[in-house]
């Protein structure tokens, strides 16, 4: 039996949805070159890693093919020249056969493993070479699976869990590498990490760092929201401000405040915020008190009028100005991604030491939103401590956006046990599907799990053939583990409506499943794709391939290997 020369690969593929190691840097049975790093230029250092992975190809050569030096090739093309000679050979050749062999694996399991989610982390100690001493460093290797383009993951990602348990870590200088191919959507990362103190990394603290990504790589991965485009409406602005301006009825009347989300980008968030309020002699305007308080923002005054008077005497001024808020770490959830509500108290918060009490005009339902969050986080304090996210994702799912904040908390930890029951539940085939009733008080609870997104229309048109009215009706739909969760649930339910539309979900899921099992899948093993499927363009080999599939010509081929007709009824020559 072949076997790899070092535990970076194991000889059957792992299936679980992360694989973290510790990879100690000796390179058995490969033969260490010692080489004085000063005297070696970058262009003799890429031949000798070269040599050292053509003898690993041919020892090896029914596992390896000759798309290993690809690796070695970007490296050495996408890494500045101080990356190629701070690292010695030995260290450039694990770093091409590991991201080789990962890749193979994560590849392999992708096509046998559709519903898992795939993601690969390796701890490589490595010790950097300078002309007046070394450096120990610990590179870092992290494979992941992208579902779509709209997914991504950087050194930051990660530096942010490490940083939670070491936090004197920091990125080592022009150590980042990283690559996702065209044909797939597995990203490459590479980075190494160093403690400011200049201390190594403890076997317990790797132990560690390795148990929190293991548990943690799935926040890793950021959605992006793809950018919208859209001008100011100052006919709106100018609505708001006479609303605002309306409530303003008495010189005593508290400001009137609405904060509107404007737009983030990937350093900062905006927000725009109207003031209406009483003037009085002397007053500084908002930007100016705002601008006293040290708490990381900038503040754009767009606009400063007066509105109206009071009695004649006392002038009502409206404040337009922009709030750029820097996004840093207490502003992101698990993943990253931006905390809203968060960015948003801190805005309120601010305006609140500038200008005094204030009435939050288009706050009220956010108020009772977070009130309601609270409450339901309450009820699970182990999640609560350990995933939050989970919790957050899940109540600011429900729809209409009004049951956030009116939903009793009973009925939303019910809603929530059944996703719970559907996340735990295994799934390996695409024809398999969760399906889960609850009926309390009244309320009648439906929860679907599947990996088909067309489900959930299928399921749509069944709750609407029962003509419901709407506002009874509270819905849930949510993405993870690559599947689908469907949740819906009957504020008010007849006992006989119960029992009808748990027939017609059961049969429709059954109709689903037996279509998706009488699918008939070809699976084809082709590079790279076909140009076009169009037979007047794609003329190449592999798309020839395919349209003889899709297509009948005049003439064929036959199983004899003779020319038979195809189209044709005759051939006059």
């Amino acid at each position: 039996m072949t076997t790899l020369p070092c535990d970076l690969m194991a000889q059957k593929t792992k299936t679980s949805s992360l694989i973290c190691r510790c990879v100690r840097p000796n390179v058995e049975p490969l033969k260490r070159i010692h080489h004085s790093l000063d005297r070696l230029t970058n262009g003799k250092k890429v031949s000798i890693v070269r040599d050292i992975l053509d003898k690993f190809r041919r020892k090896f050569s029914q596992i390896v093919d000759i798309s290993i030096f690809k690796e070695l090739d970007r490296i050495a093309a996408n890494l500045e020249p101080d990356f190629i000679r701070q690292r010695s050979p030995e260290h450039l050749a694990r770093l091409a056969y590991s991201i080789y062999f990962i890749r193979k694996n994560l590849l392999k399991n992708i096509a046998l493993f559709p519903l898992q989610d795939c993601y690969d982390a390796r701890f490589l100690p490595f010790t950097l070479q300078f002309t007046f001493g070394s450096k120990s460093v610990l590179g870092i290797l992290v494979h992941a699976y992208l579902k779509d383009k709209y997914e991504t993951f950087d050194e930051e990602h990660i530096l942010s869990i490490i940083r939670k348990f070491v936090p004197e870590a920091q990125l080592v200088t022009d150590s980042t590498y990283s690559f996702q191919s065209p044909k797939n959507n597995v990203k490459t990362l590479y980075f190494e990490v160093s403690k400011r103190s200049g201390l190594l990394f403890s076997k317990e603290e790797i132990k560690r760092l390795k148990d929190m990504l293991e548990q943690e790589m799935q926040f890793c991965v950021e959605k992006l929201v793809p950018r919208v485009f859209m001008t100011r409406n100052e006919e709106e602005l100018l609505r708001n401000i006479l609303a605002l301006s309306r409530e303003v009825e008495q010189k005593s009347d508290l400001p009137q405040v609405m904060i509107l989300f404007d737009q983030q980008a990937s350093q900062e968030v905006v927000f725009t915020v109207i003031l209406v309020r009483v003037h009085r002699e002397g007053q500084p305007t908002a930007v100016e008190s705002l601008a006293k308080e040290q708490n990381g923002c900038s503040y754009l005054l767009e606009r400063h009028q007066f509105v109206k008077y009071l009695r004649k005497k006392h002038p009502v001024e409206a404040n337009v100005f922009r709030v750029v808020m820097k996004k840093d770490f207490s502003l992101l959830r698990g993943d990253l991604s931006l905390n809203f509500y968060l960015a948003r108290q801190k805005v309120s918060q601010a305006l609140t030491k500038a200008v005094g009490e204030f009435r939050d005009f288009n706050g009220g339902i956010i108020l009772k939103q977070r009130e309601g969050l609270a409450s339901f986080m309450e009820t699970f304090p182990n999640i609560s401590s350990q995933n939050p996210d989970l919790l957050e994702n899940f109540f600011y799912s429900l729809i209409p956006i009004e049951a956030q904040a009116t939903l009793p908390t009973a009925s939303i930890r019910i809603f929530f046990e059944l996703f719970l029951q559907a996340l735990n539940f295994n799934m390996t085939k695409p024809s398999d599907f969760f399906l889960k009733f609850e009926t309390h008080d009244d309320q009648f609870f439906v929860l679907v799990r599947s990996s088909d997104s067309h489900l959930k229309r299928i399921l749509d048109k069944v709750f609407s053939s029962f003509k419901l009215i709407q506002v009874d009706i509270v819905t849930s739909v949510q993405y993870a583990q690559n599947t689908f969760f469907l949740g819906y649930l009957l504020l008010t339910a007849k006992e006989e409506t119960i029992h009808q539309l748990t027939q017609a979900l059961v049969q429709a899921l059954q109709d689903w499943k037996r279509n998706v099992e009488g699918q008939q899948i070809l699976k084809l093993g082709l590079e790279p794709i076909p140009i076009s499927l169009d037979p007047r363009i794609g003329g190449d080999q592999i798309s020839s391939i395919i349209l003889k599939m899709l297509f009948e010509g005049l003439m064929r081929e036959n199983k004899e290997g003779k020319i038979d007709y195809g189209l044709a009824e005759r051939v006059d020559v």
